[in-house]
């Protein structure tokens, strides 16, 4: 027997529970929650934006620097911060594969402009 859990149901409130642990720089608590979110419905996009903002923002913590760009980063010599780049751009390109088959659930709004702007903002491009 499968249960279908409704978006509005689960999601919006385990959505809310992982951004407010990034806010929290709890990151690990966030991933943990956005893997969970993807187990229960992989056509969820807004648990691949917090894996998004998790991987920008451990990069960013790594350095110590707000103004990164993702080119710089990409060959940069710090193994954590290539680490979080690489899967940052892996969360990306399963994001668009699910774009492209169509298959969505309903998405944050809020969280989707954060991603975008986030991404924009170190030399990436536009998520939505």
């Amino acid at each position: 027997m499968q249960v279908d859990v409704a978006h509005n149901d689960l999601m919006i409130p385990m959505i809310a529970l992982a951004r407010r642990f990034i806010d929290m720089k709890e990151y690990d608590k966030s991933l943990e929650i956005s893997s969970a979110i993807a187990k229960v419905n992989p056509k969820v996009l807004d648990a691949y934006y917090i894996e998004m903002l998790v991987h920008i923002f451990r990069a960013r913590e790594a350095l110590r620097n707000r103004r990164i760009q993702l080119a710089q980063l990409m060959l940069h010599p710090n193994p954590a911060v290539k680490k979080n780049i690489q899967k940052h751009m892996m969360v990306i390109s399963e994001y668009r594969m699910i774009l492209e088959n169509g298959e969505l659930e309903e998405h944050d709004e809020d969280l989707v402009l954060q991603v975008s702007d986030v991404t924009v903002e170190v030399g990436g491009p536009r998520i939505c």
